[in-house]
């Protein structure tokens, strides 16, 4: 039987992911083989469309890969589908809405942000989505395979960011509502973008997320205790 290769590329929050895998295996197909290609977030710049093959000029990333898979390049014709994890595809939610807004979002709190037309806001998050490693590397991808291509998104921002001084006058972000709406724009925006690819999004499943649009604070690597994690606002732990 021949296997069902999956690539399955990304950043820092890869390590969450690969870590869920080993300690709670899914019920996936016999034939199923997955490569972890994991690259540091400064490093993605270095990957690059060659031929048939995504390749890095960086010699610690390509290490790195042959570490983890025993391939330093990802030969695109050699996997039956690519999943794409983190690579800043995110729905940064309190600082986007903390500077910007529509006249739909001032009706819930009147604060001083810079109101924009339902068009142009629209505009600046399917910009914001087009400009992600995620997106960048799917175009290459969709360059030599028809493969499927699935978008993991960064988590929804944790659920402590509320604690934060910037964040701690905003009404807004206490207002599930106001969040419903926005997260609701956040992914027709990150939806449209992958979708002019041929990609599809794999959302965040609603019984990690809080508040209507934060991750919740079990699915925090922040909840782990230790001092390096406290003041992470963005990265899931395996649970998540």
């Amino acid at each position: 039987m021949e296997s069902y290769r999956v690539c399955i590329l990304g950043n820092s929050h890869l390590v969450a992911f690969q870590q869920s895998w080993s300690n709670w295996p899914p019920g996936v197909r016999a034939d199923f083989s997955p490569a972890f290609f994991f690259a540091l977030t400064p490093l993605l710049n270095t990957i690059k469309l060659r031929g048939s093959a995504l390749i890095t000029s960086d010699p610690d990333l390509r290490d790195r890969f042959e570490q983890s898979t025993g391939e330093r390049r990802i030969e695109l014709a050699n996997y039956d589908a690519f999943v794409l994890v983190g690579l800043r595809f995110n729905f940064n939610i309190p600082e986007i809405c903390g500077r910007y807004g529509t006249i739909d979002h001032a009706r819930y709190d009147e604060g001083a942000r810079q109101l924009l037309s339902r068009e142009l806001f629209t505009r600046m998050l399917r910009a914001q989505f087009d400009g992600t490693d995620a997106l960048r590397i799917a175009g290459m991808i969709r360059q030599r395979s028809p493969a499927p291509i699935l978008i993991s998104p960064v988590p929804l921002r944790m659920e402590a960011t509320l604690d934060d001084e910037q964040f701690a006058g905003d009404a807004r972000l206490r207002n599930p509502e106001f969040l419903e709406h926005v997260y609701g724009q956040f992914r027709e925006a990150g939806a449209a973008a992958a979708k002019a690819l041929n990609c599809e999004v794999l959302w965040q499943d609603p019984k990690t997320i809080a508040r209507a649009a934060f991750t919740a604070s079990q699915y925090s690597r922040a909840s782990s205790g230790a001092a390096r994690d406290l003041r992470d606002r963005w990265h899931g732990n395996d649970l998540f």
